[in-house]
């Protein structure tokens, strides 16, 4: 008779991963947690689920209890400072991969999280001595080279760093394309800010056809008509709601590049306002119905119960906490919002949202020459692809305010930019806040901003963003086109 085969449990849940079934991954990995709750391998592996699934404060949770547990490998503090860097925590990732180092001083996967939790807080020129020291350690130091270009350009030294990239695009042939495109996209920054727009767009267009081409046009408009159809005034009010009837939480709703960022930093600097950046906490929700009714948005909030209703608030309602105890609003900026919004009141009834709009053609160039998820945003990456779904976006922003029983206000990232006090204040007024003063102040604030943003924002409001598409004019057919009328 032939032994039983040894389960390891860890095998399983790397098929799962390896197959990309990562909610089914998570929860069979709670499934096993159940029964051996204090297995410090299966914490790790649930961590990285986690970390892949963008829920870095879960991950967070797990990966101190398994370093706790004694579990300790380079890698698990690696992933630790990634999932607090993730969580928009750069200082603790600091801290955490500084403390590692000492323990792993080879472990370059520690240093050069350091190294991108130290430019988050804007230590340009203590990145660039880390960079410096962590080149050393490793046989391909092509990642940092790109950093290295990064932070040459924040700090002015453009000409040097354009050199860098050339350089290296031109003597690495076999770098990963992962890496090409991180340094097409370094280099179309750097040509924009030196002027030279058409390197800029040409760089970015390299950048986006090496991308996956993913997006299903059809299948993401009969999406948005499924939508609109489902989600009806008098569906709304028929919905489960949660018992959690707090004003916390506001949601700012807008398509990438369109001043998401801006309004969040703006509001954040005031006294009773936390940002909490841009958290998946609702599609994590909505990928669990969908997994349990086999049936994708809108149609899987069929299962949507009161039970679920409210434990789902009170899940979102720690997340919130972790970010503004004691705040009075607490912002979330999450992309793709407008897809799921309908269901929103059902979990926090006491919402409300910031609809922020910006000229189309602005903001499908931005969109164009900055890099986003390739699986979740594949759209980004082709121009065409970006006028369809600005018209579908602008769709459901119209049926939302139509529907919604919660208050909304639309607000235009030109007018902010171009009359920033009376807007802002107009925006307090809509959050039932006082005025703060420190609010057009947002470019002194200490906070990371953790998007593409970050290094606009962290500059006094200012409208040299207005009209930037006129510089790119001559490539912007598609978008044109779709927007004849904003020319």
């Amino acid at each position: 008779m032939q032994p039983q085969a040894h389960f390891d449990p860890i095998d399983t849940l790397r098929t799962l991963i390896e197959q990309g079934k990562l909610l089914q991954a998570a929860l069979t990995a709670d499934s096993y947690l159940l029964q051996s709750p204090n297995q410090p391998r299966l914490l790790s592996i649930r961590a990285k689920i986690a970390l892949k699934r963008s829920n870095p404060l879960l991950a967070i949770t797990l990966l101190e209890k398994a370093i706790a547990l004694k579990l300790n490998s380079p890698l698990l503090h690696k992933d630790l400072a990634s999932a607090c860097l993730a969580a928009g925590f750069p200082q603790k990732s600091i801290e955490v991969a500084t403390a590692a180092i000492e323990k792993f001083p080879s472990a370059t996967g520690l240093h050069v999280i350091e190294i991108a939790a130290l430019e988050r807080l804007g230590r340009i020129e203590e990145a660039l001595e880390k960079i410096k020291l962590c080149k050393a350690l490793l046989q391909e130091p092509w990642g940092l080279e790109i950093k290295l270009a990064e932070l040459e350009a924040r700090k002015g030294l453009l000409e040097e760093g354009l050199s860098r990239i050339e350089a290296l695009l031109a003597t690495s042939p076999n770098i990963k394309v992962k890496t090409t495109i991180k340094a097409l996209r370094t280099k179309s920054k750097i040509c924009d800010s030196l002027g030279a727009y058409c390197e800029s767009f040409e760089a970015a267009s390299q950048a986006n056809a090496l991308q996956p081409n993913t997006f299903d046009c059809d299948g993401y408009v009969k999406q948005t008509d499924a939508i609109i159809e489902y989600f009806s005034k008098k569906k709304i009010a028929s919905m489960p709601s949660s018992a959690q009837q707090s004003e916390l939480p506001v949601f700012i709703c807008g398509l990438p590049r369109s001043g998401t960022s801006l309004t969040e930093q703006i509001l954040d600097c005031h006294s009773q306002i936390a940002g909490a950046g841009e958290r998946r906490d609702f599609f994590l929700f909505t990928e669990l119905l969908e997994y349990d009714s086999i049936s994708q948005n809108p149609k899987c909030y069929n299962r949507l119960t009161e039970d679920r209703c409210n434990t789902f608030g009170d899940e979102y309602f720690k997340t919130l906490l972790c970010y503004g105890f004691g705040s009075l609003r607490v912002t979330n900026k999450q992309l793709q919002l407008e897809r799921i919004l309908g269901f929103l009141p059902s979990i926090v009834p006491g919402m409300k949202t910031i609809f922020v709009n910006r000229k189309p053609l602005d903001v499908g160039l931005s969109i164009f020459l900055h890099q986003f998820h390739p699986l979740r945003m594949g759209w980004t990456n082709s121009l065409d692809h970006i006028a369809l779904v600005q018209k579908e976006h602008a769709r459901l922003v119209e049926h939302w305010s139509q529907v919604l029983p919660t208050p909304y206000l639309e607000l235009q990232y030109e007018t902010l930019v171009e009359n920033p006090k009376s807007t802002i204040q107009e925006v307090l007024t809509f959050l039932g806040v006082a005025w703060d003063d420190a609010c057009l102040e947002s470019h002194t604030s200490t906070r990371p901003v953790m998007t593409p943003s970050f290094d606009q924002v962290n500059k006094p409001i200012n409208s040299s963003a207005i009209n930037r598409w006129e510089n790119y004019e001559e490539f912007l057919g598609p978008l044109i086109e779709a927007h004849p009328t904003c020319t």
